[in-house]
């Protein structure tokens, strides 16, 4: 759970200097599968490639896959009046109790599947 959780946190904050979908990011660490996609700011999917790709994930120009999804949390920072908004989702096996742990520690809002 430490590593993803470093691994969604360190997402948001470099995603935030790279505008509308950057694409997604899907990784997993022990149980924990989760998907992170990027919108807003100055986004863009080169600077998202290469963050994932960086971090072991495998980068996708979609959206997150929906199946086996067990929720997902949306976290929205503002720099310098510039928004950006991660969509984190989360899959089983992994519960929807530690989806919402890490919702938590992204300062985010968790909507179950």
């Amino acid at each position: 759970m430490k590593r993803s959780l470093l691994f969604a946190a360190l997402f948001m904050a470099l995603a935030e200097g790279c505008t509308s979908s950057a694409g997604s990011c899907a990784a997993s660490s022990g149980t924990l599968s989760y998907c992170v996609e990027i919108t807003g700011g100055n986004a863009n999917a080169d600077n998202t490639r290469s963050l994932c790709t960086g971090a072991s994930g495998t980068y996708s120009s979609g959206a997150c896959a929906t199946a086996n999804r067990v929720g997902r949390c949306n976290a929205t920072t503002t720099t310098g009046g510039t928004s950006l908004t991660t969509v984190t989702s989360v899959y089983s096996p992994a519960t929807a109790e530690q989806g919402m742990a890490l919702c938590t520690l992204l300062m985010g809002t968790w909507t179950p599947n």
